[in-house]
């Protein structure tokens, strides 16, 4: 009951301090997709232990004291990681369908509204459906001598909570159910005490990391410190950084046009010394038909010249018998 106990008082606390804060919105602190996909992990807990109507809260406490049996049973330590795992899981599940929803089936018609929700009622039934295979009935306060079916609690829960809360999800409530099913058909029995140390350090870390980055708190956190966040978003650069960032790629072109054709010219080198072969007889063959030639120009030559000569003999001849001396 030691655990139980802390819960309702922390609770009960919480939810003084809503009733004392004049103007406070349950927006400032509930699981909202929105609000989680820009990087305030830390809601994950906030509205896990905020409620923010009476009602709310007293539903919560009727369904904490009625788990007394598993607390007793398995154990402090059992029941308080058990409540963790459970928490993550849904939690993780919740927002990843919303998503999937919003990013990937492009359901941009779900407002803020209808992605928030508030309270431990999700981890609650995910613990009355683990509950189920550790104990065949269960008791709650508010009928007491009145045994309940351990498989009928989650699912009258689940019934109660969707229709009589405010701010409580009922996509929450479902997941919850799945968590609780999981862990309790033994789904993280792989999980040793190394993953299990691993996974909750890496949570924390992300909502202390979250907590510096997205609130006021974020003075006091010095010793955190963080590049960009959150990690799975990133911003579009300036023109100015895409411009620093560019890398001059006309260089590296260069040289691998010039390694190309230094390349394409060796090549051609190797193909013609493959191709030389002994020009003897052609060489011989080219020096007979040039004296061939050689002889054709000298006869041609030697008759022009005779022709000349004879022209100028006659054209001699012709100009003394018309003018004779």
């Amino acid at each position: 009951m030691i655990v139980l106990s802390i819960f309702a008082i922390l609770w009960c606390c919480a939810y003084g301090y809503t009733l004392t804060q004049p103007g406070f919105e349950s927006k400032w602190i509930h699981l909202s997709y929105q609000k989680m996909y820009s990087g305030e992990i830390w809601r994950m807990f906030t509205a896990s232990f905020f409620h923010i109507d009476v009602v709310h809260l007293l539903y919560d406490l009727i369904i904490l004291f009625s788990l007394s049996t598993m607390e007793n049973n398995k154990g402090s330590i059992f029941f308080i990681g058990l409540c963790f795992q459970i928490l993550v899981i849904t939690t993780t599940l919740q927002v990843t369908v919303y998503h999937i929803l919003i990013k990937g089936l492009h359901r941009t018609t779900l407002t803020q509204n209808w992605t928030c929700s508030m309270g431990f009622s999700s981890v609650l039934i995910g613990l009355l459906t683990a509950q189920s295979f550790y104990a065949n009935t269960i008791v709650f306060i508010l009928f007491p001598g009145l045994p309940i079916n351990s498989v009928n609690a989650p699912v009258l829960a689940y019934f109660l909570g969707s229709f009589l809360l405010t701010e409580a999800s009922v996509l929450g409530h479902f997941c919850a159910c799945f968590s609780g099913w999981l862990l309790g058909i033994g789904g993280l029995h792989w999980m040793n005490a190394y993953w299990l140390g691993c996974v909750t350090v890496w949570t924390l870390g992300f909502v202390v990391t979250s907590i510096k980055e997205t609130t006021s708190f974020g003075q006091y956190i010095k010793f955190v410190d963080c590049e960009s966040w959150p990690p799975w978003i990133t911003e579009p650069l300036s023109a100015a950084d895409a411009r620093e960032n560019v890398v001059d790629d006309h260089f590296f072109i260069l040289r691998i046009a010039t390694e190309r054709e230094e390349r394409r010219n060796e090549e051609g080198r190797t193909r013609n010394r493959g191709s030389i072969r002994p020009m003897r007889g052609v060489d011989e063959d080219s020096e007979t038909k040039r004296g061939e030639i050689d002889n054709v120009d000298s006869g041609i030559e030697s008759k022009f010249n005779r022709m000349e000569r004879k022209s100028n003999n006659g054209l001699d001849l012709d100009i003394e018998a018309q003018f004779p001396d």
